[in-house]
C-alpha cells in the first residue's frame, strides 16, 4: 500500500504543483493588469489635469475678449457722444452766425434805406484860407470835413452831429 499511497501523494504533489504554477501566473497576469490600470488611471489624470488648465486658459481668454469688447464698446459710445456734441455745438453756432448775419444785415437794410440826400460827400478838403495869418501852428486835417452836409458837419467825435 505505501507503493499506492507514493503513487497518490506523488500525483497529488504534481497536481499541486501544477496548481501553484497556474496560480503563479494569474497572479502575474492580475500584477500586470492592475499595472496596466494604474498606468491608465494616472495617464486619465493626467489628461483631465491638462483640460482643466486648457478650459481655464479658454475661459481666461474668453473673458479678456469680453472685457476687451466691452471697453471697445465703451470707447465707441464715447466718441459718438462726443462727436454728437461737437456737432451740436456747430449747429447752434451755425444758428448763431445766421441770426448775426441776419441782424447785421437788417441793420444795413435799414442804414441802405435812409434818405441818400442825408449823407454828405466823403472826406473832402475845405482849402479856404482865413484873411490873416495866424502865427500858430495849424493841423494838416484843420479843414478836412467828412460826412457832412449843409445841415451838419464835424470832425472826430462831432462827425455827423447836428
Amino acid at each position: 500500500m505505501c507503493n499506492g499511497q507514493q503513487k497518490v501523494n506523488k500525483a497529488a504533489a504534481e497536481e499541486q504543483a501544477r496548481l501553484d504554477e497556474i496560480a503563479k501566473q494569474r497572479q502575474l497576469e492580475n500584477e500586470r493588469i492592475a499595472e496596466q490600470r494604474k498606468i491608465a488611471l494616472q495617464n486619465q489624470a493626467d489628461q483631465y489635469d491638462a483640460l482643466l488648465k486648457q478650459q481655464t486658459l479658454v475661459e481666461a481668454e474668453q473673458a479678456k475678449q469680453q472685457a476687451d469688447f466691452l471697453q471697445a464698446k465703451k470707447d465707441q459710445e464715447a466718441t459718438h457722444a462726443a462727436e454728437l456734441a461737437k456737432a451740436q455745438a456747430e449747429a447752434a453756432a451755425r444758428a448763431q452766425q445766421a441770426k448775426m448775419q441776419e441782424a447785421a444785415q437788417r441793420s444795413l437794410s435799414v442804414l441802405g434805406s435812409r434818405d441818400v440826400g442825408q449823407q454828405g460827400p466823403n472826406a473832402k478838403v475845405n482849402n479856404k484860407k482865413g484873411v490873416f495869418q495866424q502865427a500858430r501852428y495849424d493841423s494838416p486835417t484843420k479843414n478836412l470835413s467828412v460826412g457832412s452836409t449843409k445841415k451838419t458837419s464835424g470832425v472826430g467825435v462831432n462827425l455827423g452831429g447836428k
